[in-house]
C-alpha cells in the first residue's frame, strides 16, 4: 500500500478524517516522493518471511496500545 493509503487506513479505524495534502501539493513540493510505498517484499525473499498479522489487524492493536497508554498516563 501507498503511504497515503495507508494513512487513510488509520485514520478510517480512528474515526477521524485524514488532513492530508493534495496529490497536486505533493507532486508540487521540493520534498516530493515519487510513489513511496511499504514493502516487505525484499525480506520475504531473502528471508522466506511472511507477515502474521494484516495490515489492518496491526493498525487495529497499534491503536489500541497507544490508546491504552494515554490512559494509564492520564492523557485521554
Amino acid at each position: 500500500p501507498s503511504m497515503r493509503e495507508v494513512a487513510n487506513e488509520i485514520a478510517r479505524l480512528c474515526g477521524t478524517s485524514p488532513d492530508l495534502v493534495s496529490e497536486e501539493q505533493e507532486r508540487d513540493s521540493p520534498a516530493a516522493t515519487k510513489d513511496l510505498r511499504a514493502s516487505t517484499s525484499y525480506v520475504q525473499s531473502i528471508m522466506s518471511w511472511r507477515p502474521k498479522t494484516s495490515l489492518t489487524d496491526g493498525l487495529q492493536k497499534t491503536i489500541s496500545a497507544f490508546k491504552q497508554d494515554a490512559r494509564i498516563m492520564g492523557k485521554a
